[in-house]
């Protein structure tokens, strides 16, 4: 991976690519490559491509244009790693997702873990999961134990229903974990997030928010006054 997106590899672009396209001839089943490459030419039909884009500082406002252009690179999944910088951008990305069976969103940080955990629901096309969180690899990443044992992650799926607290701070709140074991235990198709959310973003986060299956909300400070127009 190149630095710029993420990556660590030391030596000169060329020499990057020159290493890239020695492994192709491997033909792995899938290869994760920029998906401005040089050398989209040379690679095997027969490898399955995800074409992929990393932001470290933020969402873009136009998910729609970088999409359109990171199909110069012909790919079976498209994957789009942004920052989120506040819940909405998360749930733009989780709304992209949902318009586009070929693209896997996902948005770093604390406030893009919903991304993650909620990919199911969105039809994303793929996920990162570290195997314990000693693993992560990217802030925001949720470990494999943690969305299979607290949010029942092989069990989401489009009918899933959405529950969350909403307010800020939101960290400290042991309602996942409880709200996610009734749930289980009553095998009810739901999930409960905690989504950090600032008194300025509430107005679009409810205009956004109903175009994804969110069933009901808690609702802590500092928002509980503001929430009697969106009942």
């Amino acid at each position: 991976r190149r630095k710029d997106q993420g990556g660590e590899f030391r030596g000169n672009e060329r020499e990057r690519e020159g290493a890239l396209l020695e492994l192709l001839k491997l033909k792995p089943t899938y290869v994760d490559l920029e998906y401005d490459v040089s050398f989209r030419d040379q690679i095997p039909q027969d490898v399955k491509v995800i074409a992929s884009y990393h932001n470290f500082e933020k969402t873009p406002e136009d998910l729609s244009t970088l999409y359109k252009n990171m199909q110069a690179l012909k790919a079976a999944i498209y994957k789009l790693a942004t920052h989120a910088q506040s819940s909405l951008d998360a749930l733009r990305m989780l709304l992209f997702v949902n318009e586009h069976a070929d693209v896997a969103g996902m948005c770093m940080g604390e406030k893009g873990m919903i991304t993650r955990i909620l990919a199911p629901i969105a039809g994303n096309a793929l996920t990162y999961a570290p195997l314990s969180k000693e693993d992560e690899t990217a802030p925001g990443q949720v470990s494999l134990p943690t969305l299979r044992e607290i949010y029942h992650f092989e069990n989401l799926n489009r009918q899933t229903k959405i529950y969350a607290l909403i307010g800020n701070p939101v960290d400290k709140s042991i309602g996942h974990l409880c709200h996610n074991q009734v749930f289980r235990s009553l095998k009810e198709n739901s999930v409960y997030v905690k989504i950090p959310l600032t008194p300025q973003e509430v107005p679009l986060f409810f205009k956004l928010m109903k175009k994804l299956p969110f069933e009901g909300f808690s609702v802590t400070m500092p928002l509980k006054e503001q929430m009697a127009p969106y009942l």
